[in-house]
């Protein structure tokens, strides 16, 4: 009989009883603890089986049971073993106050003597909640939409304008600056105003405008249309939450978040 063997009895026995005597000296209790709602609410942790130590004077027989059977002893024999073994654990935590049991925990005793159990943090006893995980809320809230950082004055899917050849602008001054002529007294002659009154940057920059201007009116009814969007989602939220519940989480974590309302 080692520690390592009468570690993984009570692993064992501790899956299918709520209690498991350790003659002369106590027994291992598993409670369970509920679901919990943590980290202001956004955070909802499963259900689990804390093991602890409790003093007592009471024998179960199941480390007996369990050990008389693997070897092929008998009952009263296998109960010898036991409390054989646990009068020297006994010994041990008195004076080193550390017993461990591997895969399980530590079993300490203060300087009055007094024994309790401190557990390993990966300890799973309940094969009813096997898999499950902590539920955070934080990252399956709605994304804000930050208005003041889309760059409306410069978008970056505008089309560059297609320049104007110079010499189909001069055909088309030219054709401006030659009135037909006309039947009747020679009107006096206009000054001109074709191609030296209008440059030819200016030409290249009214498509620019024109298609500029396309654009921000494009882009301002987007913006409108997401912000009429976010005002009926928060409506709808208000209004009929369950249904908006429905729609941003799985029946399973709906069953979870309304568990215990």
């Amino acid at each position: 009989m080692d520690i390592d063997l009468l570690s993984k009895m009570v692993s064992e026995l501790i899956l299918e009883n709520d209690r498991v005597a350790l003659p002369g000296l106590g027994e291992f209790v598993a409670q369970i603890v509920p679901s919990s709602i943590t980290d202001k609410g956004y955070t909802i942790n499963p259900p689990y089986r804390k093991l602890v130590f409790r003093p007592s004077k009471n024998d179960d027989g199941l480390l007996a049971s369990l050990y008389a059977e693997a070897n092929g002893t008998a009952l009263d024999v296998a109960s010898g073993v036991i409390r054989e073994f646990v009068e020297g654990m006994k010994a041990v935590l008195k004076d080193q106050k550390v017993v461990v049991f591997p895969e399980l925990g530590r079993l300490r005793a203060t300087r009055e003597n007094n024994v309790f159990f401190v557990a390993d943090e990966d300890l799973d006893i309940f094969p009813e909640c096997f898999g499950m995980e902590p539920v955070s809320l934080k990252s399956r809230r709605p994304a804000k939409i930050d208005f003041a950082e889309i760059d409306i004055a410069s978008p970056e899917t505008e089309p560059e304008p297609v320049p104007i050849p110079i010499a189909e602008a001069e055909t088309v001054t030219e054709a401006i600056s030659e009135p037909e002529p006309e039947v009747g007294p020679t009107p006096a002659p206009e000054p001109e105003t074709t191609a030296e009154a209008v440059p030819e940057s200016e030409l290249e920059e009214r498509p620019r405008r024109g298609k500029g201007r396309k654009v921000l009116a494009g882009l301002a009814v987007a913006a409108g249309v997401i912000v009429l969007m976010l005002g009926v989602f928060v409506l709808v939220s208000r209004l009929a939450p369950d249904f908006v519940d429905r729609i941003l989480y799985t029946p399973e974590e709906l069953e979870i978040i309304n568990y215990g309302k």
